[in-house]
């Protein structure tokens, strides 16, 4: 676990375009991994950002599929044992995810009272407009919503899922907002903020010459030329 429990708060600070750009600073991992693609949607991106430790599970949805164990309860416990806030991040089993729905009002705000802060999934979801009323505040990222919840059941807690390309194991730390879904490596989690910050400087150092009254275009362009 990270030596700092209000890293939490610092990521969310900022968006998570600029945690991306941050954690590329530390030339840790291909620019190409750690984060969610288009297929994954902020269905609330009028919120702030989240960050939170993630518990995983699997979702099946299938007309045999309330034959088989459900593992709610097991995924229940470990969100509730969890002293960091918590993003759920489910991924789907079966031929046809635009189909399935993880998420509505009751298991919304039964997660957030557990101690989620959001769920990222590629399946869909329900009740936008009474989530936001029973579970105010908490975020979810899926394929997009459905009407109806199916015939679903959750088949595996704690294995590593894969949602959008994004590869995430129980403990991971997530981060995501209207931008979409990035994890954040651990061994640099506690710095992320303060290059996050040094990425924003650096953003506006640029801004204004672009804005500048007086624009230099060979000023700009010895930017980009290494």
């Amino acid at each position: 676990m990270i030596p700092d429990a209000d890293v939490f708060a610092d990521l969310i600070r900022y968006d998570s375009a600029t945690i991306s750009n941050a954690i590329e600073t530390f030339g840790v991992r291909p620019r190409t991994d750690g984060f969610a693609d288009s297929t994954i949607r902020c269905l609330y991106p009028d919120l702030a950002p989240i960050a939170g430790r993630a518990v995983t599970c699997r979702f099946e949805n299938g007309p045999d599929t309330k034959s088989k164990p459900n593992l709610l309860p097991e995924l229940f416990d470990i969100i509730h044992a969890m002293d960091e806030p918590v993003v759920v991040v489910c991924g789907h089993i079966g031929p046809d995810p635009a189909r399935s729905c993880v998420v509505g009002d009751l298991m919304a705000a039964m997660l957030q009272r557990l101690g989620a802060v959001g769920l990222v999934t590629d399946c869909g979801a329900r009740d936008l407009d009474v989530v936001r009323r029973r579970a105010p505040g908490f975020q979810v990222f899926a394929r997009g919503t459905v009407a109806s919840h199916g015939n679903g059941t959750v088949v595996e807690v704690g294995e590593v899922v894969t949602i959008g390309g994004l590869t995430v194991s129980t403990g991971d730390i997530v981060h995501g907002d209207h931008n979409g879904v990035v994890s954040v490596p651990e061994r640099i989690a506690v710095s992320v903020p303060a290059a996050a910050q040094r990425v924003l400087d650096a953003e506006d150092t640029l801004q204004r010459r672009v804005h500048a009254t007086r624009f230099d275009y060979e000023d700009l362009r010895k930017v980009f030329t290494h």
